[in-house]
């Protein structure tokens, strides 16, 4: 077993470069992960997974006591949106319970990822063309404008749950009481992430778990 050893700095620091990232088969849709793992050199590989979209596992390194590839009881479950989600609850409520279920003995995280906000975004460009046409200097610098663009939240979060930020007529209400529901019955830890920031969520709950194993 892993556990019986306790690794240097140095040893830990091998191990963890190694770690590879199980991308479930039927996972698609997601160019802007596979682009993160692969500008970060991140090993990763496409393989069927019994729940989940990601997972990961430690290559066979005998020399530091791993005799075959040692795969870890952490999943992330990736939904591209609330739209996603609330089919789920919905129309595909038994099918998404069951998987839970199925995952009962693993560390399940649910990363929801936040959609454009297309009517912010066009507002915004609305009021750059605007200041841009202006006769006179504003004053305002280009990474002015980057700051503002990038305050613009995509929609997924809990407070636009709330709101009905969402294009299904799924209810609110319903939708926070299923969301809260599965987390507690098991044991999901639920996140809504930037769509720009889901491959390092996703390496980084990874490489952390595994850290922790480890040591």
């Amino acid at each position: 077993m892993i556990r019986q050893y306790r690794y240097t700095e140095k040893e830990l620091n091998e191990l963890l470069k190694s770690i590879t990232i199980v991308v479930d088969t039927r996972e698609n849709a997601n160019d802007h992960i596979i682009k993160y793992f692969d500008d970060k050199k991140i090993p990763h590989v496409s393989r069927k997974l019994d729940y989940g979209d990601y997972s990961c596992f430690l290559p066979a390194n005998p020399e530091l006591g791993i005799m075959r590839d040692t795969y870890f009881d952490c999943v992330i479950e990736r939904k591209a949106h609330l739209e996603e989600v609330s089919g789920n609850f919905t129309t595909d409520r038994t099918r998404i319970e069951n998987e839970f279920i199925r995952a009962k003995d693993s560390r399940f995280i649910m990363m929801i990822e936040k959609k454009e906000n297309k009517e912010a975004l066009l507002a915004f460009k609305k009021i750059k063309k605007v200041i841009d046409e202006l006769p006179h200097d504003t004053g305002i610098k280009t990474n002015d404008f980057n700051i503002l663009k990038d305050a613009i939240a995509g929609i997924g979060s809990f407070e636009d749950i709330i709101e009905h930020k969402y294009d299904t007529q799924y209810n609110e209400k319903s939708f926070i009481a299923s969301l809260f529901t599965f987390g507690h019955r098991h044991d999901i830890d639920i996140h809504s992430i930037d769509k720009k920031y889901a491959g390092l969520f996703i390496y980084h709950q990874l490489y952390y778990f595994v850290r922790e194993y480890l040591r």
